[in-house]
């Protein structure tokens, strides 16, 4: 099937990660001004419309089948949704960069924001022109001493912006993509509303919020007080509760299972599923929608470039020999049997396989004998050694 796309194709080479700065969450944000800066409300509806700048702002999509999106005019089925942001008071922690975070804090002086090692080390020179622009795979640095303790997001951010970029480089970060003091939450990205859609509850037309949407609005009222509270003036500690509670509502937005912290509840009692609840674990998105599973009509293809990479040892008998054979003079689904694979037999001799015909080759077949045979139309796979998912190589013309 042909793309409709006018886009130039080309081959992708590598999948980059990276982490989101506060300036490019402001720049996908579509709750900008006029209209308001940010997430700013509480409430969901005004006059029972969807409200600007509140929890449930239209221009992050539709929540129901008869309204239209105010950014890209689409309906509940052609809206692809469209974040937001909240301007956070003051930076807090993302959980999911905490230990990252802790692990550089351990590598750099926080008084200077320098690196705690002699860069004219020979040894470090030469762990630098070893690692140089190859991808991060695991840390063995050992902890060093603190000097001083970093009480909170703020402090911290502080600590990670005076980093240079030579330093960054040297912590094993690429300050393109990712810079330290973007581990530090100052700008809270939100999700569209098809990610949080609401429910009506029965004929009553109330509608029940999601937990995520209610997240938000904690997180938009502590945040609220929060910065009225440093406007007026209150006393330290007042502050460093509300900093506190901030990081609290959006720890458990995005890991409502954090050891060591109370789950945000309900009022009913229930702990709020957080983001990475619905994400991870085999009834998450991944292996619980997106995955196949181990009933009919879930087969997923395979590429050709693929299978031929994949092979199974299958026994000579009197009774597949002629099916083997077959399978051997099919070049384009035996192709490997033609050139690397090895055909193994009882004796010690290692059949490597440099006939020039296939009708060659087919003579090697004995009983008894293995053969590395690659995984062909209708053939079964699955997954290991954990089994996610079932695969069935359908009969079309790219496996």
């Amino acid at each position: 099937m042909q793309s409709e796309s006018s886009v130039t194709l080309r081959k992708i080479k590598r999948v980059q990660f990276g982490i989101l700065g506060p300036d490019e969450i402001k720049r996908m944000s579509v709750t900008v001004p006029p209209h308001s800066d940010g997430i700013m409300y509480p409430e969901s509806t005004e006059n029972g419309k969807p409200k600007l700048g509140g929890i449930m702002d239209p221009r992050q999509g539709v929540s129901d089948r008869f309204s239209r999106c105010q950014t890209c005019a689409g309906n509940m089925n052609d809206c692809p949704g469209h974040f937001g942001h909240i301007e956070l008071a003051k930076p807090v922690f993302h959980v999911g960069f905490f230990n990252k975070s802790l692990r550089i804090l351990r590598c750099i002086c926080f008084y200077c924001s320098k690196v705690l090692v002699d860069k004219n080390n020979p040894k470090m020179q030469s762990i630098l022109a070893r690692t140089a622009g190859t991808p991060k795979k695991k840390d063995n640095g050992e902890p060093t001493d603190e000097n001083k303790k970093p009480s909170h997001g703020g402090c911290v951010m502080e600590i990670f912006k005076n980093i240079s970029d030579e330093e960054i480089e040297i912590l094993g970060m690429d300050c393109k993509y990712a810079r330290p003091e973007w581990m530090i939450i100052s700008v809270l990205p939100v999700a569209p509303l098809c990610v949080r859609p609401s429910v009506v509850m029965g004929g009553s037309g109330l509608r029940c919020q999601d937990d995520v949407t209610h997240k938000y609005s904690d997180i938009i009222k502590v945040n609220t007080e929060l910065r009225r509270n440093e406007a007026s003036g209150a006393a330290a500690h007042i502050l460093e509760q509300g900093v506190l509670e901030l990081q609290f509502h959006v720890a458990t937005m995005m890991d409502n299972t954090l050891p060591g912290l109370p789950r945000a509840m309900q009022k009913s009692g229930r702990p709020l599923k957080s983001i990475s609840e619905r994400l991870k674990a085999k009834e998450g998105r991944v292996r619980g929608n997106l995955m196949g599973k181990r009933v009919d009509f879930s087969a997923l293809g395979v590429p050709r470039s693929i299978a031929s990479n994949l092979t199974y040892p299958e026994i000579v008998t009197p009774f597949n020999i002629d099916h083997l054979q077959r399978l051997v003079e099919h070049w384009r689904a035996y192709r490997s049997a033609l050139s690397s694979k090895a055909i193994r037999s009882p004796s010690p001799n290692r059949l490597q396989g440099r006939a020039a015909h296939s009708r060659q080759r087919c003579d090697y077949f004995q009983p008894t004998a293995y053969s590395a045979q690659d995984v062909y139309d209708g053939s079964l796979g699955e997954s290991s050694p954990v089994v996610y998912f079932s695969i069935e190589l359908v009969r079309h013309n790219s496996l």
